[in-house]
């Protein structure tokens, strides 16, 4: 990234706890995505018991490691 990406990182240091509560409200919201029930359409019933994809649940779980890295990693550091 160099000079211009730490610039802006070091300008957005101030908003850096709404970012993270930001990301991780988003991030909940993938889990729940990823894990909720199906229903049917038109219907209060649960619709057949499949889950999304192996794919859709690999990808939420490796962005909430990416997110945990990203929010410990400056505090190891400093």
């Amino acid at each position: 990234m160099g000079v211009g990406g730490a610039v802006a990182a070091a300008a957005l240091k101030p908003y850096r706890p709404f970012l993270i509560l930001g990301s991780l409200a988003l991030l909940g919201v993938g889990f729940w995505l990823t894990y909720q029930p199906r229903s049917a359409a038109g219907s209060g019933a649960v619709a057949c018991p499949t889950r999304a994809g192996r794919v859709s649940r690999s990808v939420v779980w490796v962005a909430a490691v990416l997110w945990l890295l990203a929010v410990l990693l400056p505090l190891l550091v400093s």
